[in-house]
């Protein structure tokens, strides 16, 4: 299961009445106890004490872990943190993950959402690029980034199902 919650509003994760708020770059704990420092955001479920989240934060909301695997803010607009429910397999939601490589990953030019590489590398102007699938509408687009234009020539990656991010472009 996927939620989105927009800053400064109430969402829900299951039937967990959630507020998201106060957006910005600072120091969240990843679910390894390490601090990271990025952009950031405070969750408030209902009957929980606030905690400041980011990309890779695992947060529990009554007995149930959630892990932040986007989240943006643009200056002058409220921003969102999207979360997936750990240990939960719907139509779209963890099987399409644990078939794609998200060390490499970005957002879908469709929707905006979280793509990851799904283990094709083709040629566009002359240049390598990686195939990617969107986690959430499912379109399919071919991804160039310079720096790991020159890795794709030298030394293609070798495609792991299911890895988690590394490298991320927005």
């Amino acid at each position: 299961m996927i939620e989105t919650i927009e800053e400064n509003t109430m969402g829900t994760l299951d039937e967990v009445a959630t507020g998201m708020a106060s957006m910005g770059i600072g120091r969240y704990a990843l679910p390894n106890g390490s601090m990271v420092q990025g952009m950031s955001c405070v969750l408030a479920p209902v009957e929980q004490e606030n905690v400041i989240i980011g990309i890779g934060s695992v947060v529990e909301v009554q007995g149930v872990q959630w892990e932040v695997v986007r989240i943006k803010k643009s200056p002058g607009e409220p921003g969102f943190v999207t979360l997936q429910r750990w240990g939960h397999v719907a139509p779209g939601d963890n099987l399409k993950r644990a078939n794609l490589d998200f060390r490499f990953s970005t957002s879908c030019p469709r929707c905006g959402e979280l793509a990851g590489w799904n283990g094709g590398i083709e040629e566009e102007l002359g240049e390598p690029v990686m195939s990617m699938e969107c986690l959430y509408c499912g379109d399919e687009f071919v991804w160039y980034n310079g720096t790991l234009a020159k890795v794709l020539k030298s030394e293609p990656p070798e495609f792991v199902p299911g890895a988690e991010a590394a490298i991320q472009d927005s």
